[in-house]
């Protein structure tokens, strides 16, 4: 880093009262990513440790905390053709855990990147969550589902829905 690449504000102030000292705060400098808060910050917090360890001690101490949020987008925008994650069908089970279990086990023999929801999230939770992660396709198993022997499969992109049997799924083209 460069003096050139710093900016000093000396009434810069981080909302935390357990600093002693300096306090720091680090932004991306492609401002054509528009990312605008910060991507870390941190400080002096001499007084911090000795809470912890008792008898009040003044130890010195610095620390950063760093920001997933704004880096991850960052990192989304500048490499858009990255996937978030090499999931490519996320099962979503309405009721049905034991069976939805089975038809991951069948679609990850096929060679089919395949992960379910185990934290029973409702389904529009589960949908914002293989959003989020790039997850191509859905697929619902309900008790409706399991007596046709198909799964309800979504495509993330286009939002259009169909039934099909598991052992018609095929990813290879993807």
């Amino acid at each position: 880093m460069n003096i050139k690449d710093a900016i000093l504000t000396p009434s810069l102030a981080r909302g935390l009262g357990y600093y002693t000292g300096p306090v720091y705060e680090g932004f991306l400098k492609d401002k054509k990513l528009g990312i605008t808060s910060s991507v870390c910050g941190g400080g002096r917090y001499d007084d911090m440790v000795g809470e912890y360890v008792g008898g009040g001690r003044v130890v010195p101490a610095t620390g950063i905390s760093f920001g997933l949020e704004p880096i991850t987008e960052a990192f989304k925008k500048q490499r858009p053709e990255l996937k978030a994650s090499p999931t490519q069908i996320y099962i979503i089970p309405i009721g049905t855990t034991k069976q939805s279990l089975g038809i991951v086990k069948q679609l990850r023999k096929k060679g089919i990147n395949a992960d379910i929801d185990l934290n029973k999230r409702g389904i529009s939770k589960n949908l914002g969550y293989a959003n989020a992660l790039g997850i191509p396709f859905v697929a619902f198993v309900g008790e409706d589902e399991l007596k046709q022997g198909k799964v309800k499969l979504r495509d993330m992109k286009s939002g259009k829905e169909k039934m099909i049997a598991v052992e018609d799924i095929d990813f290879k083209a993807f």
